[in-house]
């Protein structure tokens, strides 16, 4: 993991440099975090509510937690056909009932090619998937953090 200013970049599992833009522990479909010290913060201070309010329950740090960094999707362009797609529509429309489909054309080949390229580069997704868990001593994470936390009636 890099730090770089306010961008963490990390690498996926095939090496990738990916950056880091939603951090979170226990929830992976609503992601709300852009700083992992704020979703670790969150995450601690949810868990200190919780156990607080079940009777009779004293309230313990884990010892470490695990936190989670989010990228966006990679957009794959396999399975793409859109000359496929648009071929088949003419055919049905305007072609010739009793022939062939149309083959595309080495033209129209590069043209999808480069339409695909540029949806893609210009697409940006919302859907992320993780490529980063650590795990986080929670004491030591606190001591840097939220000293105050470790006062006594704090």
């Amino acid at each position: 993991m890099i730090e770089l200013g306010n961008t963490t970049m990390v690498r996926d599992c095939k090496g990738r440099w990916r950056e880091v833009i939603y951090w979170d522990l226990y929830c992976d479909d609503r992601l709300n975090f852009e700083d992992r010290d704020e979703a670790i913060r969150d995450y601690l201070e949810y868990i200190e509510l919780v156990i607080e309010n079940i009777d009779g329950m004293p309230f313990v740090l884990p010892e470490t937690i695990e936190v989670f960094g989010y990228a966006r999707r990679r957009i794959s362009t396999n399975c793409w056909i859109p000359l496929e797609a648009v071929l088949e529509h003419l055919d049905e429309e305007y072609g010739d009932p009793d022939g062939g489909w149309t083959e595309p054309t080495e033209a129209m080949s590069k043209a999808e090619d480069a339409f695909i390229r540029v949806v893609c580069d210009e697409y940006e997704p919302w859907s992320c998937e993780e490529v980063w868990s650590e795990q986080v001593n929670v004491l030591e994470w606190i001591k840097e953090h939220e000293p105050e936390w470790l006062e006594e009636g704090a």
